[in-house]
């Protein structure tokens, strides 16, 4: 997953907050990749990094956001990433 913003866009906002019972519920089921093959997070994830990227141009502005599971190990936080599941 790769996050961040381009030339000419700022990051207007970035938070870590608890993901609503349903998108937990999503980070933690086993889920498909684009080769096909099952995978799922390789630590139980916690919190979301939420970044809010503005883009402002000569037809006016927008908003993108962007969104990373957080999870907790030996003390740090790190964004976990997909395994096989066995």
């Amino acid at each position: 997953m790769m996050m961040g913003a381009e030339a000419g866009q700022k990051v207007i906002r970035m938070e870590r907050v608890t993901p609503s019972a349903e998108e937990m519920k999503k980070l933690n089921e086993p889920m498909e990749m684009p080769d096909g093959k099952m995978c799922r997070m390789a630590i139980q994830p916690e919190k979301q990094w939420v970044i809010v990227i503005e883009k402002k141009d000569a037809s006016g502005s927008s908003q993108s956001t962007q969104k990373a599971p957080v999870a907790e190990k030996d003390g740090k936080r790190v964004i976990p990433v997909p395994v096989p599941v066995k």
